[in-house]
């Protein structure tokens, strides 16, 4: 196995992140999101790689859940979004987004009780939308140019002890802008997320 290049954000209450790479890491840096929430908002590690004569820039997310609903949760990625918006490069943002609310119901207000996130935390882009999280947080991502790799509606979520697929959550993304995905997949669960693959070539 040949070399690899790695960077990770301070592992605190949120836990670590890690870019790893084949290829060269050319800078790297954290973007703390619980600076500008006040909450556990959870942090975005960013590095810029570089293949052959082309740089990508990547951003790996973890979205805060507790107390933190989908109202932070599309900020955090419009503070992303907003961020490589300084840079003309083909860019990828990935990680676990924690899209954890259902279409409104009875599952909704159980996720919302569990996760300590309050109706206020679902009035997002001026309503209350009735459909799952996952597609508001992926309007967003659309309206900057970004495409998401792998199946919206595909289960990303398990829990590990009883291998069960509770409430169908997708909580991991892979969105790309200025890079074409030839093929993306889902893998097996590593413990209670769903790895991803993607084999990409630069537009």
């Amino acid at each position: 196995m040949g070399k690899f290049n790695l960077v990770f954000s301070p592992e605190d209450e949120d836990g670590t992140n890690v870019i790893l790479s084949r290829f060269p890491i050319v800078t790297s840096g954290v973007i703390n999101l619980a600076e500008t929430f006040a909450k556990p908002s959870g942090k975005v590690l960013w590095a810029d790689i570089k293949i052959g004569d082309k740089t990508i820039k990547v951003y790996n997310c973890h979205f805060g859940i507790v107390g933190s609903g989908p109202r932070t949760r599309i900020e955090s990625l419009k503070i992303i979004l907003q961020d490589s918006k300084k840079y003309s490069l083909p860019t990828i943002i990935c990680g676990d987004l924690n899209t954890t609310i259902p279409a409104r119901g009875w599952k909704r207000k159980i996720t919302q009780w569990f996760h300590n996130e309050p109706d206020s935390s679902l009035f997002t882009e001026g309503k209350y939308p009735d459909d799952d999280e996952r597609y508001s947080l992926l309007a967003v991502a659309e309206q900057d140019g970004f495409q998401e790799t792998t199946d919206i509606n595909r289960t990303t979520w398990v829990v590990s002890s009883l291998n069960l697929e509770i409430f169908r959550l997708k909580l991991d993304y892979f969105l790309v802008k200025g890079l074409k995905a030839n093929k993306s997949l889902l893998s097996g669960y590593i413990s209670d997320h769903r790895s991803i693959f993607t084999l990409m070539s630069i537009d």
